[in-house]
């Protein structure tokens, strides 16, 4: 019964996780005219030449980020964060690499996000890490039920924090 209860709740919980995901990677509701699109596409697409081009001559990615930020601003940093990921992947650049260069890019890109797609972020970390506790939370009371011998007495909550488990529950 516990076994089954448990499971319910862990596929409810993934299902409402995967909910919120997917709402998150749903693009923003593009508000800017339709001129003004077709200009950040154009800016974009201009500031990707640019760079590709560095690369291809060379030049260091994190230093392309850093020029990009600089130079072109929103749209550098917006074409590369487009591009580059899988420019990189399809010169065989190690995957941690790649990783640590769309880390630099997220992080320029800060200043010029707008407060929804900062909402966004904060979101998408937040549900990150509160999802990596409740599979940790999950892990007890799996250990729980499979009677392992280490009994938690303390379970971490999504915020972060930890609750303590009660003598009589752990018993």
């Amino acid at each position: 019964m516990a076994r089954e209860k448990l499971t319910a709740i862990r596929t409810e919980a993934a299902g409402a996780h995967e909910k919120v995901l997917q709402t998150l990677r749903e693009p923003l509701i593009e508000s800017r005219a339709v001129e003004e699109q077709m200009l950040a596409e154009l800016q974009e697409q201009r500031a990707w030449n640019r760079y590709s081009w560095a690369l291809t001559s060379g030049k260091e990615p994190s230093e392309v980020v850093r020029q990009a930020s600089e130079r072109d601003g929103a749209a550098g940093i917006r074409a590369l964060a487009s591009e580059l990921p899988s420019y990189l992947e399809s010169g065989g650049w190690d995957p941690r690499h790649v990783a640590a260069i769309v880390l630099q890019i997220r992080t320029a890109e800060e200043p010029f996000l707008s407060p929804e797609e900062r909402a966004v972020r904060e979101i998408e970390a937040e549900a990150k890490d509160g999802w990596g506790r409740l599979t940790a939370a999950f892990a007890h009371a799996d250990m729980d039920l499979e009677g392992a011998s280490v009994q938690a007495t303390q379970l971490p909550t999504w915020e972060g924090g930890l609750i303590p488990v009660s003598d009589g529950a752990a018993g």
